[in-house]
């Protein structure tokens, strides 16, 4: 199912009903923002990175980059996902890191003069609905509220927090509902 959505963004056939100002264009998969280069563990062998962020992604309306995470329901849980997504969004904020990215990705992302600088999404592929899993999504909300306070360290990197979901019901394309996007309110400034 993730290959199947991530294909989905990848050719633009994904939609946010009811809340275009949050839609998003693919830009690449697995972009590792911890660099490894030359580097070795402590008995020798050469360190690699492994994985990287599921999706990166940009903003629709204002070019903003996003980390992606993509969570399949027989994948880990959406609170493990937040914690990548934030893990990846920390090492994109940096000065070097957004250089690279523009050397990368030539005109893809438009970046503020101050913070915050990136998004996070997490997506959500036909997450359970039951009492269990909506009480732990509940859960994931409700550390992003705590995070996302106004002038705290977590608001001067990221912008918003969307968890969006999809059941993958159209075969060609992904339509997406938002589960939650934090802080509330937020929406970009048209270009």
């Amino acid at each position: 199912m993730a290959n199947r959505l991530l294909a989905s963004i990848a050719c633009g056939a994904t939609t946010v009903l009811s809340q275009p100002d949050l839609e998003f264009d693919f830009v690449d998969y697995e972009v590792s923002p911890i660099r490894t280069t030359k580097s070795e563990f402590e008995n020798g062998r050469q360190a690699r990175n492994t994985g990287g962020i599921d999706a990166l992604l940009a903003n629709r309306v204002d070019r903003l980059p996003a980390v992606g995470e993509l969570k399949a329901n027989t994948d880990r849980n959406p609170f493990l996902g937040f914690i990548q997504s934030l893990t990846y969004a920390v090492e994109l904020s940096t000065p070097a890191q957004r250089a690279r990215l523009d050397r990368s990705y030539p005109g893809r992302f438009a970046w503020p003069d101050t913070g915050p600088v990136i998004d996070i999404c997490l997506l959500l592929i036909r997450y359970p609905d039951d009492r269990p899993h909506s009480e732990f999504l509940d859960l994931v909300r409700q550390i992003v509220e705590k995070l996302a306070v106004p002038g705290s360290p977590f608001t001067s990197i990221v912008r918003r927090v969307t968890c969006f979901h999809t059941n993958m019901d159209t075969v060609d394309r992904a339509e997406f509902r938002v589960a939650f996007t934090l802080p509330a309110g937020i929406t970009p400034p048209r270009l």
